[in-house]
C-alpha cells in the first residue's frame, strides 16, 4: 500500500471535524515552508547587518544604480 492510499485508508475514519483540522495543519506547514519571507529574530537581524557592515568596510558592495543595471540587463527588463 503506498503512502498517499494508506493516507486515505485513514482519513476514510475520520470526522469532518479532524478532517478540517488536518487540513488546516497540512495547509500551515505548506505555507511556511513556500514563504520566503519568514519573519525573522532580533538577533537574525543584528546578525545580517554585522555582516552588511563588515561586507561595506571590505568594499564588497556596489551602488544601486549599477545592481538595478545589472538586474535589467540579466531579465531583459
Amino acid at each position: 500500500m503506498s503512502v498517499a492510499e494508506a493516507t486515505l485508508n485513514l482519513m476514510s475514519t475520520m470526522s469532518e471535524e479532524e478532517l478540517l483540522e488536518m487540513y488546516h495543519q497540512a495547509r500551515h506547514i505548506i505555507d511556511q515552508r513556500a514563504n520566503p519571507f519568514r519573519p525573522l529574530s532580533k538577533q537574525r537581524i543584528l546578525a545580517d547587518l554585522a555582516i552588511s557592515r563588515q561586507q561595506i568596510e571590505k568594499g564588497e558592495t556596489i551602488e544601486f544604480d549599477q545592481a538595478i543595471s545589472e538586474i535589467e540587463a540579466q531579465y531583459d527588463l
